[in-house]
């Protein structure tokens, strides 16, 4: 799908845009989306694509309410995102340099919910997911059963938890299923 301009892939919380760039950079022909509710986030993230020459479309929205920014026949056939899923209890753990260089809006999940994007971000896939199509999330390590049992919860099907490279759960994949 990737030749032939058909794959579309929206990447949520995108901060930076590192990962729709990559993408984008990998998938040429894609249609690559990156929302975020920054607008000087975003302005980072379009100066990195334009280094790159790279056509991105750029979307100022807030992730939990994504059912007012997207039609219902607007579908993807991947959909990542690197959430914020640090709590607050877990600031003393972290590594000064993160703290000072990283925005607190893009690092810390509000209150004792830690699942609360993952929760709206796979309700988004499921709704705005092609039948096959892949959601992926970069994780709190602490969580990662918690996020693969919420998307099996909510019907995506082929769910795995991958290890980075110190060995520690940092990404779930999980498939929407094509039919029940």
């Amino acid at each position: 799908q990737a030749h032939n301009g058909n794959l579309r892939i929206i990447d949520i919380g995108t901060g930076s845009g590192c990962i729709a760039i990559s993408l984008k950079s990998a998938f040429p022909h894609a249609s690559v989306h990156a929302l975020d509710i920054s607008n000087d986030a975003l302005h980072i993230a379009k100066q990195n694509a334009n280094r790159h020459s790279l056509s991105i479309e750029w979307i100022q929205a807030d992730m939990l309410d994504w059912d007012i920014i997207f039609q219902t026949d607007q579908l993807f056939n991947v959909v990542v995102s690197n959430p914020p899923y640090i709590t607050e209890q877990e600031r003393s753990d972290m590594h000064p340099n993160v703290l000072i260089h990283e925005p607190h809006l893009a690092l810390f999940v509000e209150g004792s919910a830690p699942l609360l994007f993952y929760e709206h971000i796979a309700a988004f896939a499921w709704k705005h997911l092609r039948a096959g199509g892949n959601l992926y999330f970069e994780i709190n390590r602490q969580y990662g059963a918690d996020v693969c049992d919420l998307l099996q919860k909510k019907g995506f099907s082929n769910v795995q938890l991958h290890q980075d490279m110190h060995g520690a759960d940092r990404i779930v994949q999980a498939q929407k299923r094509d039919s029940f």
